[in-house]
């Protein structure tokens, strides 16, 4: 990541006069040109940021190329080709919205889902309680702001919410009056009075079919034990959205996706490999063909559009961070 970010601060045109400077090169005085890979392995060298930087030239050309596929760097033909292990110049001109400015999601897709399972981790957080039989159940959650935890309704509808629970590491008391519930669609919002750490740059954007997404929750395995925090192991899968909009009786529109959820992940998120939350988790969507053979769920989120306008109309003084392409 913060080779990534280097690039992209040494290759931008408005940087030209201080990457010179930096790497002892002297600049055009009458345009700007593009600087190499091996430019930019001389910064590396100058700065420090890698110890040896040659004996990573390898990850380092890669890097660069995959920022470039993605649109981060643009490559420039017919500059200086002369050293083969780092033949191509470059330009950094992307564009980050005012959302995602604030943090490092935008590198999703460049630097992959390893990635985006360590930036977004820490904001998915296991909801615990009982059923009416006493029996522990949980669900998923999802930080979007330091004071609040976004949710389905039925994972706080159909459990006794455990008054203290474990986010983060913390133990935090969670009062039911602090529960909100929108009265028609399957969202809820759990207001949190100890503030949590919330993904910097974090946007929702609705969902597109063909779009791989990951699945983030809690699901309950058999026989595993708990982590150190006492809950259970946080599962994420990849897959792809199959149907964007699905018009389904008694509820909101849904969309489906591939990976597969399991109870307990309703109400996690489901984060695209561009670094966005597309939808959370519900209820799976089960049914039999000719009422005679069952056939396998078709794993069900609501999409991100719906999430942000069921807490605009909760009314709870926070806003879902959806993106608008400022």
């Amino acid at each position: 990541m913060a080779l990534a970010l280097s690039a992209r601060a040494f290759f931008s045109p408005s940087n030209y006069q201080k990457s010179c400077q930096t790497i002892g090169k002297v600049p055009s005085s009458r345009s700007i040109l593009p600087l190499s890979g091996l430019d930019f392995m001389e910064f590396l060298k100058a700065t420090e940021l890698i110890g040896n930087p040659d004996r990573y030239i390898y990850q380092v050309r890669h890097l660069l190329e995959r920022m470039t596929a993605n649109n981060i760097l643009v490559e420039v033909s017919g500059a200086d080709s002369s050293y083969v292990m780092m033949p191509k110049s470059y330009y950094a001109l992307s564009e980050i919205s005012t959302i995602r400015s604030a943090g490092t999601l935008w590198l999703g897709k460049t630097l992959g889902g390893r990635f985006l399972h360590r930036q977004i981790s820490p904001a998915i957080v296991q909801i615990a309680g009982k059923n009416a039989e006493g029996e522990a159940r949980a669900g998923s959650g999802l930080v979007f702001d330091p004071h609040h935890i976004l949710t389905c309704r039925h994972v706080v509808s159909e459990m006794q919410v455990d008054q203290t629970q474990s986010f983060q590491g913390r133990e935090i008391a969670i009062d039911a009056k602090a529960i909100a519930e929108h009265e028609a669609l399957d969202v809820a919002v759990l207001h949190v009075p100890e503030p949590l750490h919330a993904v910097a740059g974090l946007a929702f954007l609705e969902p597109f079919v063909t779009q791989t997404v990951y699945t983030f929750g809690y699901p309950r395995i058999p026989c595993a034990l708990p982590t150190e925090d006492g809950n259970s192991p946080l599962v994420v899968q990849r897959g792809e959205v199959t149907a964007s909009a699905v018009s389904m009786i008694g509820t909101a529109d849904l969309f489906l996706y591939s990976a597969i959820a399991r109870p307990g992940n309703s109400g996690g998120a489901l984060v695209s490999d561009e670094g966005y939350v597309v939808g959370m988790a519900t209820d799976l969507t089960e049914g039999q063909y000719c009422d005679v053979s069952p056939f396998s769920p078709h794993y069900a989120g609501i999409p991100a559009q719906v999430i942000s306008r069921a807490v605009d109309e909760m009314d709870l003084g926070v806003q879902v961070p959806y993106e608008t392409f400022d």
